[in-house]
């Protein structure tokens, strides 16, 4: 083959990887051979319209397959759904089944949003320590608009209300760290093993105080051996740390490097976060990026 026709073969190959087209068809066949995280990503993909017609009915198809599985992203989003009538119709009762289990797995969109449920009354009842309850969860977290109902909210609740609310919400964390205890120790050795997997969902016990305390240094550590390893969803999150200096000194050229490598096997939220990010830095930063991110190559823990 002569040196012309090897690079235009080339070129060929890496348009169709990175072909959305092609992205949406890899995850429907990972979806419908039972890959939960796989119909979570075709949802988003259909959501939002990249490689395929933009269609809220479709995307809610696939969220139901992801949160039918466990997915908590999916069961929040397919609850938001419900709640808001997007691509389906309105049902409240069926918005607080899904948010329910999202928020039992720590999800903070969910948290939030069930807090927000339960101080409007649109889940059924009325209760501002429930509402305060679930702000206090999704704020823990780290989520910004939990934060302000926390405060805002405080301001209207007695004092009892309170302390019900912290009580309520101190409860709900020793259920989790009970439920969780054992199947964390199995993380802990997998991830002390080499195992990325482990080390990915380490990582995020860690940043999100699930089952641990919250402590962002140590996500970062996991994270980050997770990365090294190829781990997409680890390499997304530690995009997140560096873009927002939790636990690591703050650095848009470590986000854009780490959102790059985990786009290029097509993580569609590092895809997105990589799209916004570029508007915002310089083209030296970008190019430094660019150029940590094409060097990078996975290296196993294993022995």
């Amino acid at each position: 083959m002569s040196p012309l026709r090897h690079w235009i073969l080339l070129f060929v190959l890496v348009v169709a990887a990175c072909n959305p087209k092609d992205k949406a068809t890899q995850l429907q066949e990972k979806a419908m051979q039972g890959d939960a995280q796989a119909a979570f990503e075709l949802g988003e993909l259909h959501a939002t319209g990249v490689g395929v017609p933009q269609n809220n009915t479709e995307a809610v198809r696939w969220y139901r397959v992801a949160a039918e599985k466990g997915n908590s992203k999916a069961q929040s989003l397919l609850g938001t759904a419900y709640h808001r009538g997007i691509g389906l119709a309105v049902d409240d009762v069926q918005a607080t089944e899904w948010l329910s289990k999202a928020a039992d797995q720590m999800d903070p969109l969910a948290q939030f949003q069930l807090g927000e449920g339960f101080e409007s009354g649109w889940v059924g009842k009325q209760d501002n320590a429930e509402a305060y309850k679930w702000y206090l969860l999704s704020a823990s977290q780290g989520y910004t608009k939990a934060n302000k109902k926390v405060a805002a909210i405080e301001n209207a609740l007695s004092r009892d209300q309170r302390v019900d609310g912290q009580t309520r919400a101190s409860e709900f964390r020793k259920e989790r760290v009970k439920k969780e205890t054992g199947s964390l120790e199995d993380i802990i050795k997998a991830s002390q093993a080499g195992d990325p997997e482990a080390q990915y969902k380490l990582g995020a016990a860690y940043s999100f105080g699930s089952g641990l305390p919250k402590n962002d240094v140590a996500s970062v550590e996991w994270l980050t051996r997770a990365a090294k390893q190829g781990q997409s969803e680890a390499q997304f999150e530690l995009g997140l740390h560096y873009l927002n200096g939790e636990g690591v000194a703050s650095s848009e050229v470590e986000a854009y490097k780490w959102w790059s490598i985990a786009a290029s096997k097509g993580h569609i939220r590092a895809q997105a976060s990589l799209d916004n990010l570029e508007k915002k830095i310089t083209p030296d930063q970008k190019s430094e990026a660019s150029q940590k991110a094409s060097t990078f190559s996975p290296v196993s823990e294993a022995n």
